[in-house]
């Protein structure tokens, strides 16, 4: 849908996003679907589309694995990311 507005727009595109929105939009402008000027993304997790990109991906699941082993500085490492 943001490559719809994109082409109709026809000019270098502000993206504001949240959450769920914030990955979309960060995945949009990593494909060159848009002519994006500037992003900014609150709360935005972009794990998902780090899967190709090898140790990236690896160390987020590291993250989260030590999270779920109720790691009390878990959180700490993502902060820092």
């Amino acid at each position: 849908m943001l490559d719809a507005v994109a082409r109709r727009i026809d000019a270098p595109l502000h993206l504001v996003a949240h959450s769920l929105g914030g990955a979309v939009t960060l995945t949009t402008a990593l494909a060159n679907v848009a002519d994006t000027k500037s992003i900014a993304t609150f709360e935005a997790s972009p794990v998902f589309f780090l899967r190709d990109r090898g140790a990236t991906y690896e160390e987020m699941l590291a993250v989260s694995d030590n999270f779920e082993a109720g790691e009390r500085n878990a959180a700490r490492q993502i902060i820092d990311y």
